[in-house]
């Protein structure tokens, strides 16, 4: 956090436009992103793999304790290991975006934020660890290298005026899956068994790429640079 300090670009305070209030802008910013071919894809992969990942994860540390009776120092490593995904994936984001393209690249972040999850359920009582670790480090690699190309997408399609909007528009609709899946997952667990549920929130990951597959984004291969007009893409 201290290192943002170190930001000097100059950033000039957006006027209020007269006339609107909060609801209007609620309402304009839900228009252009369900108006928009890209951004419906965006949101529905997002509040697909958040909503099944949730059913998984929600119940991962109980599943971990006691079907495969792992210790707590354990499992704290083992999220550890995995958060180098995380780091890999930041690191190499732009030049996957160049060798890849844009498009080409979400699609393979979308599949390495679902199937390695499979890995987890899989994972048998005599060794699971090498198990775990490689799912959870494939999931963070993909989680990371989606969100730094999907957010620099975003950033530089989306107008100006339209950024908050957007982006709280956007995020009320995936991060509202995210205690559905939770919820859904509890109820799960106690109907067909802790490793079951995290198979189907496994499954459900595992194929929500395809709506970035067979999105308009799938075509974009350089990163734009400027936003041009407030028109949206019409599926």
């Amino acid at each position: 956090a201290l290192l943002l300090f170190r930001i000097k670009a100059p950033e000039a305070i957006p006027e209020r436009m007269p006339g609107t209030s909060v609801w209007s802008e609620l309402v304009e910013g839900l228009r252009y992103v369900f108006g928009d071919a890209r951004w419906r894809s965006l949101m529905g992969y997002v509040a697909s793999v958040n909503f099944f990942f949730s059913v998984g994860e929600s119940i991962f540390i109980v599943y971990a304790v006691r079907e495969l009776d792992l210790s707590a120092p354990v499992i704290g490593l083992i999220f550890t290991v995995a958060g180098l995904g995380g780091v890999a994936g930041a690191v190499v984001a732009v030049r996957v975006g160049r060798a890849l393209g844009v498009g080409r690249t979400l699609v393979t972040a979308g599949v390495l934020s679902g199937p390695p999850m499979l890995l987890i359920p899989l994972a048998p009582t005599t060794f699971p660890i090498p198990f775990l670790v490689v799912g959870w480090l494939l999931l963070s690699l993909g989680v990371v290298l989606y969100n730094v190309t999907a957010i620099s997408l975003i950033q530089a399609l989306t107008p100006k005026r339209m950024l908050g909007r957007m982006n709280a528009s956007r995020r009320f609709v995936v991060w509202g899956t995210i205690p559905l899946g939770s919820l859904a997952s509890g109820t799960l667990a106690a109907t067909i068994g802790l490793r079951e549920t995290i198979f189907v929130g496994a499954a459900g990951a595992s194929v929500s790429f395809l709506w970035l597959a067979f999105s308009p984004l799938r075509t974009i291969h350089d990163m734009p640079t400027a936003t041009l007009d407030l028109e949206p893409a019409r599926a």
